[in-house]
């Protein structure tokens, strides 16, 4: 009969103790009690090809600040939705892609892509540069009845 008391007891001793601490939890999900995280700015550039350095593995986009982009050997470059390399990165392109500042301030890229940036839902396209009017046609060879006497 001991036994029985004793394993009974032990029983009801381990269900309150579970039960106490049932209790004590909320119903809140996870992760709401902690604070906020600030939201993390992936820096992107976009711009025309000014310059291309090829021994330091540079390009410099166009425009007012005129920013200076390292390429590495991490850095992806696609053109025409293929994999490219650094050579086919030339002056006068338009490219768009991800950068990340390295410790010393200069921008490296992680991420280039040759060509007219991909558009997010409810962006309006760029509008392109106007082309320049075709050359005037050849004037008419004389004709012996043209002809200056």
């Amino acid at each position: 009969m001991k036994s029985i008391v004793k394993s009974a007891s032990i029983f009801l001793l381990a269900l309150w103790a579970g039960g106490s601490v049932g209790l004590a939890q909320t119903n809140t999900p996870p992760g709401t009690n902690s604070p906020p995280v600030p939201a993390v700015r992936i820096p992107r550039f976009s711009g025309r090809i000014a310059t291309v350095d090829v021994q330091a593995k540079t390009f410099t986009l166009q425009g007012a600040t005129n920013v200076q982009i390292q390429v590495t050997s991490q850095t992806r470059i696609r053109k025409d939705r293929q994999p490219a390399t650094f050579d086919a990165l030339e002056a006068g392109q338009q490219v768009s892609g991800v950068k990340r500042q390295d410790p010393g301030g200069k921008w490296v890229a992680v991420m280039v892509t040759v060509g007219q940036p991909r558009l997010l839902p409810g962006q309006i396209p760029a509008q392109p540069a106007p082309r320049p009017a075709p050359p005037p046609p050849p004037a008419p060879a004389p004709t012996p009845d043209t002809a200056p006497k």
